[in-house]
């Protein structure tokens, strides 16, 4: 239940995030005849409108992936935070598959930090990039820090179960 519901808040902050960065690209772009900004395509309200004219749009278009990557990576560090903590000494096949996908994760983090790296090096402007990682940093802080730490939330999704099972055994 909580699992499911850390996937739905991560779901919500990436749509919310991904829609308030259209709508901020919306809002500051303008429609151009050609790629090189020289000449305004008048009448063009919004991108889609532009691109259907044949112009070219130009707004403050926030990367989604400098938003995605790090929040992902971050995500990915909350929830296997609890395998350090994990009893598998009891049955070897659960032991063999938690490590096997630890393992994967950890080939896909590095492969989602060099993609970070490549859409740094290659792709949008500088202040794009840095509100995408910061959108990305306040999205994991925001999730991770605040809200599952309130009473009314389901809690840290992993850490919740495990210290519920830590205090029954020590209240024993």
């Amino acid at each position: 239940s909580s699992d499911l519901t850390s996937l739905l808040v991560g779901t919500a902050m990436w749509y919310t995030c991904t829609e308030f960065f259209l709508l901020i690209e919306n809002f500051t772009g303008t429609c151009y005849t050609s790629i090189a900004r020289d000449e305004l395509l008048v009448a063009q309200n919004s991108r889609k409108e532009c691109m259907q004219a044949g112009g070219f749009w130009h707004g403050f278009d926030i990367s989604g992936h400098t938003f995605l990557l790090p929040y992902s990576l971050l995500v990915i560090v909350e929830e296997t935070a609890v395998i350090n903590e994990m009893k598998l000494d009891r049955n070897r096949k659960v032991y063999v598959l938690v490590c096997v996908l630890f393992v994967c994760l950890c080939i896909l983090s590095f492969i989602w930090i060099w993609m970070y790296f490549c859409t740094a090096l290659y792709f949008h402007e500088v202040d794009q990039k840095l509100f995408g990682t910061a959108f990305g940093l306040l999205g994991w802080y925001g999730t991770y820090k605040t809200w599952y730490t309130l009473p009314y939330s389901p809690g840290l999704p992993p850490k919740n179960a495990l210290l519920n099972k830590k205090r029954q055994y020590h209240a024993q």
